[in-house]
């Protein structure tokens, strides 16, 4: 297969990489030549599963584990792809959960959870590879929001849908005050993904 974009030797470290959108996103990049760190919290299985598939296909992957919704952690992720791929050059921050459940049925847990893994596990990734990404020449971050962040979701997703839309709006802060380091900020807001 021909890759669509050239980016043989780029440094990319994409969170929650062991399923879904991040497994796909992997996959995709390692055709187009990327050196990759696949970030997995529980999903040990899957995450090597998928590293055995990138390596079968002539690409290069490493795996590093970890909770980015904790701080300590997230250092940790950040700290660790860095030394398995000798740099970074692009963070993409797609860990994340949907959890419906109605507000009234919400407690402080399953609120202070969404938040932590969708929107807090962004800023803690950022501020860890930071540094990094301002050394690379093509630095960039990739964050992940959702549609239900700008229309608010269906039926009991409305804390996932105010964590995402909170993506978007850190998304356009840091495109901001990164730019300055050379650092490039997007997001992408995907709808509904089969799974």
């Amino acid at each position: 297969m021909i890759p669509i974009v050239d980016l043989s030797g780029a440094r990319i470290l994409i969170t929650g990489a062991s399923s879904g959108i991040g497994a796909a996103a992997a996959r995709a990049f390692a055709q187009c030549g990327g050196h990759l760190a696949l970030h997995y919290r529980n999903s040990e299985a899957a995450a090597a599963a998928l590293k055995v598939e990138i390596e079968g296909l002539g690409g290069r992957a490493s795996l590093v584990q970890g909770d980015p919704g904790n701080a300590a952690e997230a250092e940790t992720v950040v700290s660790d792809a860095v030394t398995a791929l000798g740099g970074l050059d692009c963070l993409i921050n797609n860990a994340g959960a949907i959890e419906r459940t109605p507000v009234a049925n919400a407690d402080e847990e399953v609120i202070g959870q969404v938040f932590d893994l969708n929107l807090l596990s962004i800023l803690r990734t950022v501020r860890a590879a930071q540094f990094e990404l301002a050394k690379s020449s093509r630095a960039s971050i990739i964050n992940l929001g959702s549609i239900a962040g700008r229309n608010g979701g269906a039926t009991g997703s409305g804390i996932d849908a105010a964590a995402k839309a909170s993506v978007h709006s850190l998304t356009r802060s840091l495109a901001q005050e990164l730019s300055g380091d050379g650092i490039r900020v997007n997001c992408v807001a995907p709808g509904v993904i089969a799974p």
